[in-house]
């Protein structure tokens, strides 16, 4: 008598059945966190933000050419890339009386409603990333009256971190009025 030969499904079914032996139970799925991440800065000896779509590039301070008649937080304009851009001392033209010029200072060039510019803070601190659900609304009460029109929330990792608007600065009357008597 021939030995009977096991049908294919059969084979299949006692090839599964091993396989299901030797697998793993795979995790849970863990629920997306979403995140905003900014370019962390010191301005003033406070901690900032500036959301990273805001950016175009974080550079040296590069030379600047002085102009006339405009108020002292303008140094001036400076050829970056092929590119000239108004030079503005962010933490001078928020109440800083005297500039702290330093070999930590960078330029945070910025591209917001058809004005290119730069913003010299007194140091980068590199990307951070807060989770949106840590976002707060309140902004701490030892913040300067002059920086607050330009915060748009605040996350707190370790310290807190106000969110520095570009877009709220470049709306301001006072930023657009940068010569002197206008």
């Amino acid at each position: 008598m021939t030995p009977s030969v096991p049908h294919p499904f059969d084979l299949l079914s006692a090839l599964e059945k091993k396989a299901l032996e030797h697998t793993c139970v795979f995790p849970e799925k863990e629920s997306v966190k979403a995140y905003w991440s900014g370019v962390k800065f010191r301005l003033n000896d406070q901690q900032f933000v500036m959301d990273s779509r805001e950016i175009t590039e974080v550079l040296p301070v590069p030379e600047v050419t002085p102009l006339p008649d405009v108020h002292s937080w303008v140094k001036g304009l400076a050829n970056v890339r092929g590119r000239i851009l108004p030079m503005i001392d962010l933490g001078g033209f928020l109440g800083r009386n005297e500039p702290l010029p330093s070999i930590r200072n960078r330029v945070i060039v910025v591209d917001q409603r058809n004005i290119s510019l730069g913003l010299i803070v007194d140091e980068v601190q590199g990307m951070k990333q807060f989770s949106v659900a840590s976002d707060e609304q309140d902004i701490p009460e030892n913040l300067a009256l002059a920086v607050r029109p330009f915060i748009n929330g605040c996350y707190y990792k370790e310290v807190h971190h106000m969110v520095f608007s570009t877009d709220l600065l470049v709306k301001n009357q006072r930023f657009l009025k940068a010569a002197k008597g206008v």
